[in-house]
């Protein structure tokens, strides 16, 4: 009797470590996600403004500041996106906007290279 509950007790400790173990992986995951996307975030606002400054965009309607908040987005380009290179259609990219603005431009990032490929101007 005393070695069946010692087994017990051996298998239900190896129940919770493995459930432990498991549980801090998965929010160690997690912070590595959020890590890697807002690394990718900064990584695409510069290509984004380094491309603005390259064309002169003129920075007073929408500042600096309000870029650095901008929105980022993953879509899939399809045949509607006539501003975008057609080799992208059916292909993921970035789109970047600026929420609540009105006539913002809405441009289109490409993800490897991190380029911009396209530009919607808002109306």
């Amino acid at each position: 009797m005393f070695l069946k509950t010692k087994q017990i007790f051996i298998f239900i400790l190896i129940l919770a470590s493995a459930s432990l173990i498991a549980t801090g992986c998965k929010n160690t995951e997690t912070e590595e996600n959020i890590v890697e996307s807002v690394n990718t975030n900064t990584q695409i606002l510069n290509s984004v403004l380094n491309y603005m400054e390259e064309q002169d965009w003129n920075f007073e309607t929408y500042s600096r500041s309000d870029w650095e908040k901008a929105t980022f987005k993953r879509i899939t380009i399809d045949d509607t996106n006539k501003s975008i290179d057609q080799s992208y259609i059916g292909k993921e990219v970035f789109t970047v906007t600026i929420e609540d603005a009105i006539a913002a431009p809405e441009i289109f990032v490409d993800p490897d290279s991190l380029q911009v490929i396209g530009i919607i101007l808002g109306e």
